[in-house]
């Protein structure tokens, strides 16, 4: 058996955006940002995951979190005899 990973243009999509909130949070926290303005770019680095769980489950949270060819998005289907 062969194992094909199903790829989620969407998920990647969100881990991109999830990854940048993040980085834009700490660049405010470094170069002294306004409160309401890390707190805002904070939260919604935390709202993302949640949004993800919330809408796909465990699993999909576990692919956003860990890229990579996770069991959760991995097909086996059968290969080919020769």
């Amino acid at each position: 058996m062969s194992r094909v990973t199903v790829s989620d243009p969407a998920l990647s999509r969100t881990r991109r955006k999830l990854v940048a909130f993040a980085v834009l949070a700490v660049v405010a926290v470094v170069v002294g940002s306004p409160a309401w303005t890390v707190a805002a770019l904070v939260s919604t680095s935390l709202a993302i995951p949640v949004a993800v769980a919330l809408d796909g489950g465990g699993a999909h949270l576990r692919d956003l979190l860990l890229p990579g060819p996770a069991a959760s998005s991995v097909v086996t289907t059968p290969g080919r005899r020769r």
